[in-house]
């Protein structure tokens, strides 16, 4: 387990000191982390928008009904008053 620690503290002492001594590094490393970002955010939509997905779809589903219950309760009282 030290050997992990040490390789991540190393890992991360190396970055740092590439940050500070090169400012196109410091650049370099900014929009990389953007693009990661920007990538992990596009796959989660990916997945969250997909028409096939069961969770998305069975929400969908479950808020129409309930909004056509509600509508038909609205219907029937007016209806009736």
């Amino acid at each position: 387990m030290e050997l992990y620690y040490y390789s991540l503290i190393s890992i991360f002492c190396i970055l740092a000191f590439l940050i500070v001594a090169d400012p196109n590094f410091n650049t370099y490393f900014y929009l990389l982390s953007k693009l990661v970002q920007t990538n992990i955010r596009g796959l989660y939509y990916l997945i969250k928008l997909h028409p096939y997905n069961f969770i998305t779809s069975w929400q969908i589903r479950y808020r129409s009904h309930r909004m056509a219950k509600d509508i038909m309760k609205e219907i029937n009282k007016n209806k009736e008053g």
